[in-house]
């Protein structure tokens, strides 16, 4: 079966920091890692780390890529019914035009497709490693 690893958040969070680190100099990730739970099976999730690896360093390097300045900041929560991990950076908002659009396969909003070569094949993958989780991914931009 294909979600039948043990998957430590935390740990996955730092690996991803590292290998986007690796990526290109000018990026810098932080990690923030909230409040942990007291027991320790809070920090897993049952899936495939490849897959989840994949998503989230490919939602860390575009927040670097886009970004004003290489940054990107991973925040994690742990609940008790579910783990939340946010990507966040500065710069330019999207435009609310393209946000329904950005985990639809093969798409590239205007003001990056001229900027950033790519297929837009990331975002959609992002969308179904996430939902092959049981989980939901979304987009926030400006204020």
């Amino acid at each position: 079966h294909l979600l039948t690893d043990e998957v430590r958040v935390d740990e996955l969070t730092w690996d991803v920091r590292q290998a986007v680190m690796e990526l290109n100099p000018r990026y810098q990730v932080s990690v923030m890692l909230g409040t942990l739970p007291d027991d320790p099976d809070g920090l897993l999730l049952r899936g495939n780390r490849t897959l989840l690896f994949t998503a989230l360093k490919n939602l860390t390097e575009n927040a670097c890529k886009y970004g004003d300045n290489g940054h990107a900041r991973l925040r994690t929560h742990f609940g008790p019914a579910e783990i939340g991990i946010e990507v966040e950076n500065t710069g330019r908002a999207i435009p609310e035009t393209d946000q329904p659009y950005l985990f639809e396969p093969f798409y590239r909003a205007r003001q990056t497709a001229d900027e950033v070569r790519g297929y837009g094949v990331g975002l959609s993958l992002v969308a179904r490693i996430v939902a092959l989780h049981g989980g939901r991914v979304s987009v926030q931009s400006g204020d």
